[in-house]
C-alpha cells in the first residue's frame, strides 16, 4: 500500500519484447540469447521458524532459449547481475546496445498502474519484469513479497508422489 505520490508499478511482458526483438533487430535478439551473464545473490532468508543464509550463483543469457530456439525465460535484474561480463572486449558494447534496444521495446509495451490497499500483484517472474516509478516526496509504501521457487515446488511434488 502506497501513502503518497508516485510508485506506481510497472509490468511488462518479457516474452512479447523478446519476439518483437527477435523479428525488428535480429542481431540484438542473438546477442541477447548468447552471452552469458552471471547473476548472483547473498543475504539471509528469515522465516519464523528458522534463518537461512543463501549465496545462489547463476549463469545464464539475458533471453534463454529452449531446444526449438523459443525463449524460455528472460534474466534481467540489474540488482543482481555482475558487474562482470565474460565477453570479449569488443563485444561489450554490442551487448549494451542490445540491452538497451531490448529495454526500449519492454518500455513500448509498459502496464503503468497504482496499487490500492488490499490490492495484490501475482505474476510470472521468469516472463514478467516489474518495476515502480519514483516516490513523491514524503511517501511510504508497505510491500509484502512472496516467491515460489519452481524448482522447489517441483521437488516437493515428487517426493510426496513417491509415497503415495
Amino acid at each position: 500500500m502506497l501513502i503518497g505520490s508516485g510508485g506506481d508499478s510497472l509490468v511488462s511482458d518479457g516474452l512479447y519484447a523478446a519476439e518483437k526483438l527477435r523479428r525488428h533487430h535480429p542481431e540484438a535478439f542473438k546477442i541477447l540469447t548468447n552471452a552469458e551473464n552471471y547473476y548472483w545473490n547473498k543475504g539471509v532468508a528469515n522465516f519464523a521458524w528458522q534463518s537461512n543464509e543463501f549465496f545462489k550463483i547463476a549463469r545464464m543469457p539475458v533471453l534463454k532459449l529452449d531446444n526449438n530456439k523459443e525463449v524460455i525465460q528472460v534474466a534481467v535484474n540489474d540488482a543482481v547481475r555482475d558487474s562482470y561480463l565474460d565477453l570479449p572486449a569488443h563485444e561489450v558494447k554490442q551487448f549494451y546496445e542490445a540491452m538497451k534496444i531490448y529495454n526500449d521495446i519492454l518500455y513500448e509495451n509498459v502496464v503503468t498502474y497504482k496499487l490500492s490497499e488490499g490490492d495484490i500483484l501475482v505474476l510470472d517472474n521468469i516472463r514478467c519484469l516489474h518495476g515502480r516509478l519514483a516516490f513523491g516526496d514524503h511517501s511510504t509504501r508497505h510491500l509484502e513479497a512472496s516467491y515460489l521457487n519452481w524448482d522447489e515446488a517441483r521437488c516437493h511434488r515428487r517426493r510426496l508422489q513417491e509415497k503415495l
